[in-house]
Parts: C-alpha cells; structure tokens; sequence
C-alpha cells in the first residue's frame, strides 16, 4: 500500500520531560512575523501521531494533526463499528446529520482489510445529503466535484475510500504533510510519537481529551453555530480560508 507522501515546513518541536507520565506534550508560544498580528507558534514534544483513518474527518481531527511534523495511520488494529472511521457529520435543514459507510467485515478484521459494501447505493444517499446541506455554500462549486469523484470511484476498501478523501482535503486545506501507515499493530507507540488512536470519538465528549474552541462561521441552517463538523462544513463555508481557520484555532489551544 503506498503512504501519503509530501513535504512539511513551519514547524519545530521541543522535548519536554513530564513529572509523572514520562514525556509530556508541552508548548512554547512565541511571537514570529514582522507585522503587528502577533501570530503564535505551537512548540510540541511529539514529532508523530498514531491516529485511525477517518471518513471526511471533523475539524478538530484536522486541527489535530497540523500539530505534528507526521501522522501515520493506524490499519491494523482490528476494525471498531460506531467510530469515524466510516462516519462523518454534517449539518442539513433538519440538524446534524450523520453518514456511514457500509462495511463488510468480521471480528477482528483488521482495518486495512474492511471492503466497503456496494451493494447498497450508500454513495448516492451520501452525495445527495452533501449537496442538499451545501449546494448554496458559497465554495461549494468550487470544490464539491473532487468529492464527488472520490465517492463515485467505487473503492473496494475502506482504507481506499479514506486515504483518497484525505488527499482531497490536504489538498483544499493547502496542508503539506506526510502521512504514513502503520506495517504492523503495536499495542504500545514509539518514544517520539503521541498514540492518539481513538482519541477522537463520537461516544466520547471532544473536551475530555481537548481544550478547544471553535470560532463560528457562516453556516446554512440553523440560529446557532454546530461545531466540530465533518470538514466539509468549513470548506464550503470559508474555501481556502479554511487552513488559517485550523491554524488559528490549533495555535490558541493546548492539549491536555
């Protein structure tokens, strides 16, 4: 299987040794840039995530991982239902709106081997939904035929399906990074990478794990803002606006 491969810059990290739990994430803001914006800077001690796959991941997903200098790709430990690894949600007239990709697979199929079942017409249902809920975004026209595309590829496998939304959204987000996938389980991850695997769950309260704050954007239904969508949400709302959007609000928090 090939790795999602590109460059990454603007970033440097700092070890930091923790009383208790070994080495902990620390951050270090300073100010860079000559202009009055005062922009800051995210030190963190982990050069690498470990992470599950996600299906059209949320913005914190994203928000997460422009924190690390990599990310690989946990596809081996055994394939976990009601995750998002083949969920998402967005927000329609009636709310927030989840989907899931159907899947074939038994106890303890590993996630590399989970084929997506085609013999629903899930993707159908998928686009209609996406394009109901943002064809009036003002960036929907100009990104919507990528995904599109992708969802109409047919994938065998959910890996697949995954890896080549991911792409499409690195790309519209103008994030480079280097994503890698793992060869093997390893219960327990490298000194220099943060085990981050199910760390981001729609069972398990986002502020558990985080301190973040969303700031609201124009969004199509709704009096209040829905936070922590499916990527695809910011996207369409702000376009290319959308990379500072995750850098600001990443920057202005720290994990816990």
């Amino acid at each position: 299987m090939k790795s999602l491969k590109t460059s990454w810059s603007d970033r440097w990290w700092l070890w930091q040794p923790g009383a208790q739990h070994g080495y902990r994430l620390h951050y270090l803001r300073t100010r860079i840039g000559t202009t009055g914006a005062g922009r800051l800077r995210l030190f963190g001690m982990k050069e690498q995530v470990r992470i599950e796959p996600h299906y059209l991941g949320s913005v914190a997903y994203f928000m997460f991982l422009r924190r690390f200098e990599s990310v690989k790709w946990e596809i081996h430990e055994h394939f976990v239902k009601q995750t998002y690894r083949n969920r998402t949600v967005i927000l329609g007239a009636n709310g927030v709106l989840p989907l899931t990709v159907p899947v074939n697979f038994k106890n303890h199929t590993p996630f590399k081997d989970v084929k997506v079942d085609w013999s629903q017409r899930w993707h159908l249902a998928h686009w209609r939904s996406i394009e109901s809920s943002y064809a009036k975004s003002p960036y929907f026209d100009f990104f919507a035929s990528d995904y599109q595309s992708v969802l109409f590829s047919k994938s065998n496998f959910l890996l697949d399906l995954c890896r080549d939304m991911m792409t499409i959204c690195l790309k519209h987000l103008q994030i480079d990074m280097k994503i890698e996938l793992t060869d093997h389980y390893d219960k327990q991850t490298a000194g220099n990478e943060m085990d981050a695997r199910s760390l981001i769950h729609p069972k398990k309260r986002l502020d558990h794990n985080f301190n973040l704050t969303f700031t609201s954007y124009f969004q199509n239904f709704g009096k209040e803002f829905v936070p922590n969508l499916s990527i695809l949400d910011l996207l369409f709302a702000v376009g290319l606006e959308a990379s500072r959007y995750l850098q600001r609000d990443s920057e202005s928090n720290e994990h816990l």
